[in-house]
C-alpha cells in the first residue's frame, strides 16, 4: 500500500493480509459489526481508510456498505432513513451535522459514529 498520512509524498508500506484482516476483526469486535449493520460511509475510496476499513472491514463482517458519494449531512440523513447503523465521516461533516439539527436528528439511531481522517473538503 502507498501511505503519506495527511502529509509528505506516498511511500510504500508492506502490510500483509494477515495484519490487514487482524485489524479488520479486531474493529468488528470493538464496534460489534454484525450482518444487520450497514455502514454509511463518506470517506475516499483512494484513502487507505476509506477503502480497507470503509469498504473491506464491513464487508469481512458480512455487513453493508452505503457509498454516499460526496459526502454532506443529508446524505448522511438519507442512510439513516435507509436503515444505516454505523457512519464514517471526517470532523468537516460532522460540524456540519451537528450544525443541523433536522440532520442530527436523523441520525439518532446510530449505534456507531467514526471521525476519521482529517481532509480538506
Amino acid at each position: 500500500m502507498y501511505t503519506s498520512g495527511t502529509t509528505g509524498p506516498p511511500k510504500g508500506a508492506v502490510i500483509s493480509q494477515r495484519a490487514i484482516a487482524a485489524e479488520l476483526d479486531g474493529l468488528a469486535d470493538a464496534w460489534g459489526t454484525t450482518p444487520d449493520d450497514t455502514l454509511a460511509h463518506g470517506l475516499p475510496l483512494f484513502h487507505v481508510h476509506g477503502l480497507i476499513l470503509g469498504m473491506l472491514g464491513p464487508l469481512r463482517a458480512g455487513a453493508r456498505v452505503w457509498h454516499t458519494g460526496r459526502p454532506s449531512p443529508e446524505r448522511y440523513g438519507a442512510a439513516a432513513s435507509a436503515g444505516a447503523t454505523m457512519f464514517y465521516g471526517v470532523p468537516t461533516v460532522w460540524s456540519r451535522v451537528a450544525a443541523d439539527p433536522e440532520a442530527a436528528a436523523a441520525l439518532r439511531s446510530a449505534r456507531v459514529l467514526v471521525s476519521t481522517s482529517s481532509l480538506a473538503q
